[in-house]
């Protein structure tokens, strides 16, 4: 039974800790929300995940972030992307905006992009920015309903499987069931993952994350693209009909 508040384990839409520590970072970020507009303020969150960017994008997602950086998705120019998106903010009058980066972010070169880095950046443009890093909070407080549940059932279908053969399994929760994986299998793949991020092959890491994932990271695309196109300003003017009037892929698959 896989407990990680990461979400890193291969096959696994959630993992045991993952819901909770969204959801510790979710309740954080709103907190800091009336803050962000009265100060007309920038915050960047470091959000916990090695280097996993699922807490990242579920995050993003949940507090509509304005720019994202996640491991699986390097950016060609960080700084240029950081400014843009700011410049744009300031533009059309928004009260403040954040910044979601997870604590594993590389560039296109895998070089590591530091939080504190990104602040300073900003800072150099005599912007007035802050640097939230919720550390160890994400892994503690209250457990979520649905991580109480994922561990009930998936305890329940571990002790069901003590009485059938021997060989090494794990329950993962995927496609909303419980099932049994070979452990062999799960963590050679959870190696692949290693491989292709030191190869630099950032397409088969998504396409490993999972069906969630991936959809995730093309919703999160696509509303930045509508933001940018000016059809929604901001996060918070997307709708369901902007989102997906041009993915083809979104329209098949959540609308029909």
């Amino acid at each position: 039974m896989p407990a990680s508040i990461d979400n890193d384990i291969y096959g696994a839409d959630f993992t045991l800790g993952a819901d909770t520590a969204m959801n510790r970072i979710v309740e954080s970020i709103d907190h800091l929300s009336s803050t962000m507009r009265s100060h007309q303020r920038i915050f960047v969150v470091e959000v916990m995940g090695n280097t996993c960017g699922w807490l990242s994008i579920m995050t993003s997602i949940s507090c509509i972030s304005d720019y994202m950086l996640i491991p699986e998705d390097p950016p060609e120019d960080w700084k240029k992307e950081v400014l843009e998106n700011i410049r744009f903010a300031q533009k059309h009058g928004k009260p403040g905006m954040f910044i979601i980066i997870s604590e594993g972010s590389i560039d296109k070169q895998n070089i590591k992009i530091q939080s504190s880095e990104v602040v300073d950046f900003i800072k150099s443009y005599n912007i007035d920015v802050r640097l939230l890093k919720l550390g160890h909070v994400q892994r503690g407080g209250p457990t979520s309903a649905f991580d109480r549940i994922l561990g009930t059932l998936s305890g329940i279908k571990a002790f069901e499987e003590l009485f059938t053969d021997l060989v090494p399994r794990v329950v993962l929760f995927k496609d909303g069931d419980l099932d049994l994986y070979e452990l062999e299998h799960i963590i050679e793949m959870n190696d692949s993952l290693k491989k292709y991020q030191q190869e630099k092959q950032y397409n088969k890491i998504i396409q490993l994350r999972g069906n969630l994932f991936k959809t995730l990271h093309r919703i999160y695309n696509t509303i930045i693209s509508n933001k940018k196109d000016n059809r929604a300003l901001f996060m918070e003017d997307i709708n369901l009909k902007l989102l997906v009037q041009d993915n083809i892929h979104l329209k098949i698959n959540m609308i029909n």
